[in-house]
């Protein structure tokens, strides 16, 4: 099988359920076999962009990106929205992000998160980039703050979290 980059099957990453390792159909195989090589779990699901990941954006593809590769943030308050303009559904992505990852109210983390998990991020500039235009790149941590205890001024804390990279390829 291609593994090139490029290849489709960069298209169809896949994650184990059992250990979080990701990878394409030539690591866990095909049908019945599909089995994750580090833990043996069967159970193995498509990889699709979520709110806070990180899209690489590479120079002359966005006005803003001039000299070299910048990393934005998926927001979680304006994902997968469809603008009927013949691009299909697309995300937000936060160039120069603050990303907040949490509750609202309490502390999450990698293991136990919380169902009501919410991914908000501010800064800018932001392009909204076709979902059909991004390709899996792999796994890059990325640092977010959550609230440590509750909400309030000064409560905030930094943590870093290993999160799907993809790369935008403008009119693929």
């Amino acid at each position: 099988m291609d593994t090139e980059q490029g290849s489709d099957l960069e298209l169809y990453a896949l994650e184990c359920y059992g250990c979080g390792r990701v990878g394409t159909l030539e690591l866990f195989g095909m049908g019945w076999n599909r089995r994750c090589p580090d833990c043996g779990s069967g159970e193995v699901h498509a990889v699709r962009v979520e709110p806070g990941d990180v899209i690489l954006i590479q120079p002359g593809d966005y006005y803003a990106v001039k000299d070299e590769p910048r990393r934005a943030v998926v927001d979680g308050s304006h994902f997968a929205l469809n603008f009927d303009d013949g691009r299909g559904p697309v995300v937000l992505a936060v160039l120069a992000a603050s990303a907040f990852r949490g509750d609202g109210g309490g502390r999450s983390n990698r293991v136990t998160e919380p169902a009501d998990e919410k991914v908000s991020v501010s800064g800018g500039p932001c392009p909204f980039v076709p979902i059909a235009e991004l390709r899996y790149a792999g796994q890059t941590d990325q640092t977010f703050w959550r609230w440590a205890d509750r909400p309030r001024a000064g409560g905030g804390e930094n943590y870093t979290r290993s999160v799907h990279l993809w790369r935008w390829e403008p009119g693929r």
